[in-house]
């Protein structure tokens, strides 16, 4: 069983996202991380979803150290730097989906890449089964 973390769960696709999970027999969603001040925290992660079962993974923003093998992050790129560095000193996967980062910063994602898996895809439109053979495979 590979163990998701979404960061952005909050929102429209880290919920969607987490509803595709549930679909799948070999991926389940651990962690839904949320910015500080979120009006959903605290919810379970299902219940946002929309799903007529719970989840039990509540929606938060503290980061709980090695509890997933991978993080899907559909956030904000002020967000994803600092969790960039926390999957590298846990040694988690990251699959980025999130858009508009400087020169920098994706200099600094490219780097990461040397220690952890690690891949930044601003357009996953392609569709839910290659994220998924993606977070599997970056989980291994």
């Amino acid at each position: 069983m590979i163990k998701i973390g979404i960061n952005g769960a909050g929102g429209r696709m880290g919920l969607r996202i987490a509803s595709l999970i549930t679909q799948s027999k070999d991926c389940q969603v651990k962690l839904a991380l949320e910015r500080p001040g979120h009006p959903a925290l605290g919810q379970d992660i299902g219940f946002l979803a929309g799903l007529s079962e719970k989840l039990n993974v509540l929606l938060t923003s503290d980061f709980p150290g090695k509890t997933v093998d991978v993080i899907l992050d559909f956030s904000h790129p002020d967000a994803t730097m600092p969790l960039l560095e926390k999957c590298q000193k846990y040694k988690i996967a990251l699959l980025i989906g999130t858009t508009g980062f400087n020169e920098t910063q994706i200099a600094q994602i490219r780097e990461s890449g040397k220690t952890i898996p690690c891949l930044l895809s601003p357009n996953l439109s392609i569709g839910a089964n290659v994220m998924f053979k993606t977070a599997a495979e970056l989980a291994r």
